[in-house]
């Protein structure tokens, strides 16, 4: 038996095992950054949905108080107006839930308090949501009427 071949094949195997290792670490730095690229990805596209929200909010003031403050329609010229908002409110909240999982727990859990306080605000939205809940997946829609503060309190 050659003593330089045994080392030779030693030697070989330790660098296999080497590469390999190093190979698992530079993949999981790989998977890691791409997380955070998703994440931050996310966190953007969600935000610029939050930010129009806000901005038709601005450019329609008098639909506001039916979505924040409680107001219940009083006005049948602004039904149709309404509902188109809180269809919009309600497509833009589906997004959201259904990219938690791209987001850390924290970010999701503000977004579903927002979400659910806006929901428990608005009796044009609850109208909306009772009469199209087939348009909706059921856990989206028993997240959305679940009490806001459970989001405060988690995470």
């Amino acid at each position: 038996m050659d003593i330089a071949a045994d080392w030779v094949q030693a030697i070989g195997v330790w660098v296999s095992a080497f590469i390999i290792v190093a190979s698992l670490w530079v993949l999981w730095i790989q998977i890691r950054e791409l997380r955070r690229s998703i994440q931050s990805s996310t966190y953007q596209n969600i935000y610029q949905m939050i930010l129009d929200i806000d901005k038709h909010f601005v450019e329609n003031t008098d639909a506001k108080p039916y979505f924040y403050y409680g107001r219940k329609v009083d006005n049948e010229s602004l039904r149709e107006k309404l509902l188109s908002t809180a269809e919009m409110l309600l497509d833009c909240f589906d997004n959201v839930y259904h990219q938690k999982e791209c987001m850390p727990p924290h970010t999701f859990d503000a977004f579903s308090a927002y979400m659910r306080e806006i929901y428990q605000n608005s009796p044009v939205l609850q109208e909306l949501l009772s009469k199209r809940e087939r348009w909706y997946p059921k856990e989206f829609i028993e997240h959305l009427k679940r009490s806001s503060m459970i989001s405060y309190n988690s995470g």
